[in-house]
């Protein structure tokens, strides 16, 4: 109750913006232990399934313009 309390006042301050998730996104709430550890098992499930890795932060990084070329290649040999 006080997440919509909270979500209700900053939509009507004008000041909440909504994006939608585009195809392959998912969003895992981890508010409680409970749903931590839910989301847990979920990334390992899934990460499973399609042999990947979930969040490559590098890769976010590198498309984001945060880290060069060079950077990244000379991050091969760690």
């Amino acid at each position: 109750m006080k997440k919509l309390v909270l979500i209700t006042y900053i939509l009507e301050k004008g000041e909440l913006t909504v994006e939608m998730l585009r195809r392959c996104f998912a969003w895992l709430d981890t508010g409680t232990l409970e749903s931590l550890l839910d989301a847990s098992h979920f990334v390992k499930t899934t990460q499973s399934m399609v042999e990947s890795e979930e969040a490559r932060l590098e890769e976010i990084a590198f498309n984001q313009n945060w880290l060069t070329v060079e950077k990244l290649k000379s991050w091969q040999n760690l």
